[in-house]
This record gives structure tokens, sequence and C-alpha cells, in this order.
């Protein structure tokens, strides 16, 4: 049974015997009887779930992504458009929690550039605003 905290959110109250574990409530502490004596009292801690958010992202071409809802604390959106040899685009995006995790993409764009024989590519970082579901 899961238990509001003041303080850690959500709880769970459990007593454990071997082979057995009873779950209950403070409340229900006054009517647990002589089966759970000399069980040990054990907490479970179950983190308040984050809020749900809508995250978009406005590239320099005009092109508008948007993702969520997401609980996930995203800062920055990347992409990379690639032209191939044979003059077809491909897309490549994604989203990180810092900065700095998106610039090292900058590196890995390179060798893939090199690996895959692109004949242009361009990468582009931007940071991800909270708007209104």
């Amino acid at each position: 049974m899961w238990l509001r905290g003041v303080r850690a959110g959500w709880r769970r109250v459990c007593q454990r015997k071997p082979a057995m574990e009873y779950c209950h409530s403070i409340a229900d502490t006054a009517s647990i009887g002589p089966d759970h004596a000399g069980a040990e009292e054990i907490e479970h801690e179950q983190p308040m779930a984050r809020k749900k958010r809508y995250l978009t992202a406005t590239l320099s071409d005009g092109y508008v992504k948007t993702i969520g809802p997401t609980a996930d604390p995203f800062t920055h959106y990347w992409r990379i458009v690639a032209v191939l040899e044979n003059g077809k685009t491909e897309v490549f995006w994604g989203h990180s929690k810092s900065l700095a995790e998106a610039r090292k993409k900058r590196v890995a764009t390179e060798e893939a550039a090199r690996m895959r024989g692109w004949s242009s590519h361009a990468f582009e970082i931007v940071e991800l605003v909270e708007t209104p579901p």
C-alpha cells in the first residue's frame, strides 16, 4: 500500500516475515494483531512523478519540432542535414540534457561524414523552450 509522505513523496510500508510480506497503512497498524509480531518494518521510497511538459525547438530555416509530453529534462535539440554523393538528403536529429552533450555530437558528425562519404552536411543545435499543450 502506498502512503503519501510529507517530505519524500510516496512511501510504502511493509512488514516482512520469512517467505511472507504484509503491506499496511499507518492507520491499519493498530489492527495488525499477533500474526505480525516480531516482523521487521521496511520502507520502500518512490519519488514523486515529474510534471509532463511539451518542448519546442525552432531552427534557423523555420522548421519547428515539438517534443512531448515528456518529463525528461531535455534542454537542447540537434539536427544533422547530410547531402549524399548522389544528391539525396538525409536528416538525423535528437535531443540532449545539456549543451555540452549536444556539442559532443558534432565530433561524431565529422567522423560520420568521412565514413559515409557525405558531400556536405550541416549540424545545428537549438535550445528547447517549454510550451503549453
